[in-house]
């Protein structure tokens, strides 16, 4: 088995080197995008951004900025390659909230907990 290539300066600083794991996949996802948004083949999540004026509009730049500084977090809490796609698209971000469920009727236990008379159940047509 071969080790993991790497190439300088893309290398996730709290992992080693040759580990692969889709967390070091999100943070390099980050270093994309920020290599390319500031044209600066060095930054990294941390530093400030210097983003290319006039490229981004006020919500994307709002959404870059917050994903690339969690990209600078604790694994497991990088920003994923899809928040990146919704974060430069150009289409607004509706946030949704789940819906209340509506409340239980309350349960009558005396009609539940007093004996009952059973009887059998027949199975079997009548008249047959």
């Amino acid at each position: 088995m071969q080790a993991q290539a790497g190439t300088p300066d893309w290398n996730d600083p709290l992992v080693p080197s040759t580990e692969a794991s889709v967390d070091t996949d999100a943070y390099k996802t980050s270093l994309v995008a920020g290599r390319v948004l500031t044209q600066d083949p060095y930054v990294a999540p941390g530093n400030e951004l210097k983003l290319v004026v006039g490229c981004l509009n006020d919500r994307q730049e709002a959404s870059v900025r917050r994903l690339f500084s969690q990209a600078a977090g604790e694994r497991g809490t990088r920003p994923r390659p899809g928040e990146w796609q919704t974060a430069l698209s150009d289409r607004g971000v509706i946030t949704l909230t789940a819906a209340t469920p509506r409340p239980r009727p309350a349960v009558d236990h005396s009609v539940l907990d007093r004996a009952r008379v059973r009887t059998p159940i027949s199975l079997r047509a009548q008249g047959r």
